[in-house]
């Protein structure tokens, strides 16, 4: 995040899983099934945070892995700069040997 804008009050989710798509995804992170703290449920649902950024690519257990921030007050660097963009999820099992259902 601090290569393309200066913010403020942050916090971080981590996914990981063998999804098809971003509805499920985040489905999985509200539900939060089996954590005690619900951290994930407990950052997508707090108001206070303005924006947010995700990068995901393949994981080599699980077919996905997602990093997800979220921020409030967040000012843009440098408008020219552009994220690189990840390998298309669709290419994950190329990368990937195993799976939880595999494994």
């Amino acid at each position: 995040i601090e290569k393309y804008a200066d913010y403020w009050m942050a916090s971080a989710s981590d996914y990981y899983g063998d999804v098809d798509n971003a509805e499920s995804a985040v489905t999985e992170m509200l539900i939060n099934d089996g954590l005690l703290c619900r951290k994930d449920r407990k950052n997508i649902m707090n108001f206070d945070f303005t924006h947010i950024g995700v990068s995901c690519g393949c994981h080599v257990y699980y077919k996905v892995m997602c990093c997800i921030n979220f921020v409030k007050e967040v000012s843009e660097k440098d408008a020219s700069l552009v994220a690189e963009t990840a390998p298309q999820l669709e290419t994950c099992s190329a990368y990937t040997g195993s799976s939880p259902s595999t494994a």
